[in-house]
């Protein structure tokens, strides 16, 4: 990050937050943009209301992860107020939470600086890069892991299997999504 954007940073952060507003604010106001649930709703941990797939039957490991990258991207475009813009953690001496910001002013305030450098570091730029890898590795993968991992001639092949487990590893991150099939761990 250049320093003079790390020098604006820190003195908009100087201000006391009555003396502070984002775009669209009263005067001594600060919020946070408020992400709206993903289709299906969110989810923390097992469980859920529903089972069996996403359209009441099956779902397949390529559609379970395509659905998360989509739930992902939604949920990072919500939470930009601007896509592209970074994120910066800052710790104040002496307090004990950590804030993040943007060029925008406040993003979140934390109560400790480990979750301001987490929340940094995941901000909604960072994921839509995440989500766009991933369908590329995605639809490259959907492409050869039907394929027969045997020839007629004997010879095993290896690119199916790869494809497979390399589904099966990405897609252990949502492990905790009602949909997610323990048969897919890795």
């Amino acid at each position: 990050m250049p320093d003079d954007l790390r020098q604006r940073k820190r003195s908009t952060l100087a201000l006391p937050l009555a003396n502070r507003r984002l775009p669209g604010t009263a005067a001594g106001t600060v919020t946070a943009p408020v992400i709206p649930p993903a289709s299906g709703g969110l989810h923390c941990g097992r469980g859920g209301d529903r089972a069996g797939g996403e359209a009441g039957g099956t779902v397949t490991l390529p559609e379970f992860y395509a659905a998360r990258l989509n739930e992902d991207e939604a949920a990072a475009g919500a939470g930009a107020r601007r896509v592209g813009m970074p994120w910066c953690a800052e710790l104040r001496p002496g307090t004990p939470g950590g804030l993040v910001i943007d060029d925008l002013g406040l993003v979140a305030s934390t109560g400790g600086g480990y979750a301001a450098e987490h929340i940094a570091r995941h901000d909604p730029a960072r994921v839509l890069r995440r989500v766009e890898a991933g369908r590329q590795i995605l639809r490259r993968c959907s492409a050869v892991m039907d394929e027969l991992d045997v020839y007629p001639n004997g010879l095993v092949s290896p690119r199916a299997f790869l494809a497979r487990m390399t589904l099966r590893y990405l897609a252990v991150e949502y492990d905790d999504h009602p949909d997610y099939d323990e048969a897919w761990r890795p």
